[in-house]
């Protein structure tokens, strides 16, 4: 059955303006096309700076990472700035680049959506990522000859079909046990400075458990302990506030409680 493919090609401002030296001059991103936003969670003009949280499994490391997606709209919200922004990006952090300047200009991101059933029954939508960097491989001229002839201006194409190398590595990584969530520093010092009521909607069942399990290293609250057995754990994530009661799905409403 085809997949639909988002590919992009990195660009040398978006990860950083690498200098000589190898210092970045700004942080790094990854440019999302406006013609291609169907990909992604809908992010909306009437909210100032929008921005959903995108849980991404990387399939060089098989981990689980969140990473911000955030619309700059400054345009529309009073913006004085000589160029008002415009335009969607997907920060990226020290768990995304496994703790170094993974990417870099030229190399090609592949991303496909991917609904993940958690071994509680709970499901949720994930972004699959591979990385291709050589160059010379027949996977990189394929896929830089589609962004090359795509009717997208930039360093955007989309695919329907199927890509074969990514395939096989999406089944190598699903089969192996649930994937380790990795909250990267810079994603959580970001929402810490946010208001309470534009987070609400970041957050949902699983990657509030998500936040609360790493926030606590999974060890129970109470008792500092934890029983395991293979990939499975004693524990949840509680609510301290019930969402029957208005309590929301921020990680600062739920210890881990051992069952």
């Amino acid at each position: 059955m085809m997949k639909k493919y988002y590919l992009k090609r990195c660009g040398h401002q978006e990860l950083g303006s690498i200098k000589e030296d190898g210092d970045a001059q700004r942080g790094r991103y990854l440019l999302v096309s406006k013609k291609l936003l169907d990909f992604f969670p809908p992010l909306t003009v009437e909210q100032k700076n929008d921005s959903a949280l995108l849980p991404i499994i990387p399939l060089y490391s098989g981990n689980k990472v969140y990473c911000n997606f955030v619309y700059h709209n400054d345009k529309f919200h009073g913006s004085t700035a000589r160029v008002p922004r415009n335009e969607f990006r997907i920060y990226l952090n020290n768990a995304l680049e496994t703790g170094k300047r993974l990417l870099a200009e030229g190399d090609i991101i592949i991303i496909r959506a991917h609904e993940l059933l958690e071994k509680d029954g709970l499901k949720q939508k994930v972004f699959l990522l591979d990385l291709v960097q050589d160059r010379q491989s027949a996977l990189y001229r394929e896929l830089n000859a589609k962004i090359e002839g795509s009717s997208i201006n930039g360093a955007y194409a989309a695919y329907d079909g199927i890509i074969s190398e990514f395939e096989n590595r999406v089944a190598s990584v699903l089969m192996s046990p649930e994937p380790t969530v990795v909250i990267d520093t810079s994603v959580t010092k970001q929402i810490e400075k946010s208001e309470p009521d534009t987070l609400a909607g970041l957050f949902n069942a699983v990657s509030f458990r998500d936040f609360v399990m790493v926030g606590y290293d999974s060890l129970c609250a109470v008792t500092g302990l934890v029983i395991k057995h293979q990939t499975y754990m004693n524990l949840e994530a509680a609510h301290i506030r019930p969402k029957s009661h208005g309590g929301l799905f921020l990680p600062n409403n739920g210890p881990c409680i051992g069952a």
